[in-house]
């Protein structure tokens, strides 16, 4: 039986928010939030963004892959220290998911395989870094 992508989703959202070294962000969501819905900074949210299938040995098996955006969002009057502090918040998730590289049995494997910075909303006070989190698992 496979994990479906809303159990994974919530068990990355469980592992950021219990990691000690993450505990500024106060505000984890579910998906990309609505404007409305902003917080203070620092702040952030997983979400699936799809994946592949492909056939596995048997007839009845499957391979998928999926991705999770996984993305944290600083606010800060210094854009220095606001790119420190995202920069350094990046590290600590990485360093959070992996490890425990399974998500306690949920997957096959996941690693971090993309990791960019943006600037929304052409604001120098506000930096976000996206990462994507690419998971294998099998459904026999």
């Amino acid at each position: 039986m496979s994990t479906p992508p809303a159990t994974i989703t919530n068990y990355i959202l469980e592992t950021l928010r219990d990691d000690s070294n993450l505990s500024a962000i106060k505000t984890w969501f579910f998906g990309e939030p609505s404007t409305s819905q902003f917080p203070s900074s620092p702040w952030g949210w997983a979400e699936w963004t799809g994946g592949r299938q492909q056939p596995g040995a048997t007839s009845n098996a499957m391979n998928t892959e999926d991705q999770f955006y996984i993305v944290i969002v600083v606010k800060h009057p210094d854009h220095e220290q606001g790119e420190e502090d995202t920069l350094s918040y990046v590290e600590n998730t990485e360093s959070a998911l992996a490890a425990d590289r399974t998500l306690d049995g949920k997957v096959a494997y996941s690693w971090i395989s993309n990791r960019e910075k943006q600037r929304p909303f052409n604001d120098r006070s506000i930096v976000a870094a996206r990462l994507t989190l690419t998971t294998r698992r099998r459904k026999t």
